[in-house]
């Protein structure tokens, strides 16, 4: 986790790239979504996209972007 971190605040300081910054992570395990569910993920990325639109104001007004 630390580690992460790191990397994430050497790209956000401008030390690294995001290409730059993959080179260093290693990747143990790849998901890859099971199209027997297609009908279920749909489902809930429409829920998703409706609790985003819902609440992307009150996000932004916390982040002082209102």
């Amino acid at each position: 986790m630390k580690a992460s971190a790191a990397i994430l605040a050497a790209v956000a300081l401008g030390q690294l790239t995001w290409d730059e910054a993959a080179d260093r992570v290693a990747i143990e395990r790849v998901y890859r979504p099971d199209p027997a569910h297609r009908q279920r993920y749909d489902q809930l990325y429409r829920a998703f996209r409706r609790l985003y639109r819902a609440t992307r104001k009150v996000y932004a007004g916390l982040n002082g972007r209102r």
